[in-house]
């Protein structure tokens, strides 16, 4: 079968929990005998669009680029370049009809446009959506104020524009923010309009399915696949014999502060020294 993987971001450009799982995706559908092919954008380096195939094995890559300078652009133009991208859409069409696929996986629509599914849709192609977080209510896709605070909901578009206007640190912007609660509510009818257009979802959690079953997702087409660990290869690995009693813990993933690696240090530092060590390893060190 030949099968499309959409994502927002792909590996080695960056490396992050959805770009690993599409990759991981490809690799295992590639040795099931499938024909895979990946859209994805990667804004390394681009000021001119671009766009193409790099032909990996044992799947193929299609790379779609900014086309336009991010360092230069106005506040609008960021936001509406989220979920709302032209040149994109053009590259997407032309991958379809290059490519031909018969199934069609979203991994992501962040950066990309939410039109693609419409495009798929008018070829008669099957979707699928796995929902990875919470993208599809929250712009900022984390649910998470910028103080910390936990998002508790929209309120008509009301917290949405306070907290990207708290995030754009200006005072005059933050006043104003009650004018931008319309936008964000047409960008939420937007996404979710793209996502009822695929029509079956995937949750790696029943967390995640109840959080949009209760934005109106239909729960007769949503599954619950949970995320897993590849450990053939870490069985295939050589034991190492102990040596001492220290107890070790590494971390493998992002530095962001929502990932808690904070509370793994404070939690380390309650032990006593001289038997523990922790390894932190992010993005590059890990994926090297």
């Amino acid at each position: 079968m030949k099968i499309a993987l959409v994502a927002h971001k792909f590996p080695p450009a960056s490396v992050g929990g959805v770009e690993i799982y599409t990759h991981n995706l490809a690799h295992s559908l590639s040795a099931q005998g499938h024909h895979v092919s990946v859209f994805y954008r990667d804004d390394a380096e681009d000021v001119d669009f671009r766009e193409g195939w790099q032909m990996t094995s044992p799947f193929h890559l299609w790379r779609v680029g900014r086309a336009f300078n991010a360092s230069q652009a106005d506040p609008a133009r960021l936001f509406f370049d989220t979920f709302l991208n032209r040149d994109v859409e053009r590259s997407f069409q032309r991958f379809l009809a290059d490519v031909q696929p018969e199934f069609v996986h979203f991994q992501h629509l962040m950066s990309l446009s939410v039109r693609l599914p419409e495009f798929v849709q008018q070829m008669g192609i099957p979707m699928l959506l796995t929902l990875h977080d919470y993208w599809f209510r929250c712009a900022n896709s984390q649910l998470i104020w910028p103080d910390g605070r936990v998002c508790s909901g929209k309120l008509g578009g009301i917290n949405c524009a306070r907290c990207a206007t708290a995030r754009a640190g200006s005072t005059m912007i933050k006043s104003i923010y009650p004018a931008l609660a319309p936008l964000f509510q047409w960008r939420d009818w937007m996404v979710k309009r793209a996502a009822f257009r695929i029509g079956n979802f995937v949750s790696p959690s029943q967390f995640l399915r109840q959080q949009y079953l209760e934005l109106g997702f239909p729960s007769a087409r949503f599954s619950v696949l949970e995320n897993g660990i590849d450990v053939e290869h870490i069985r295939a690995s050589p034991v190492l014999p102990k040596t001492d009693d220290l107890l070790r813990v590494t971390y493998l993933g992002s530095l962001a502060w929502q990932k808690g690696v904070h509370i793994l240090v404070e939690a380390m530092r309650g032990l006593p020294p001289e038997r523990i060590r922790l390894r932190v390893f992010w993005e590059s060190q890990y994926l090297s």
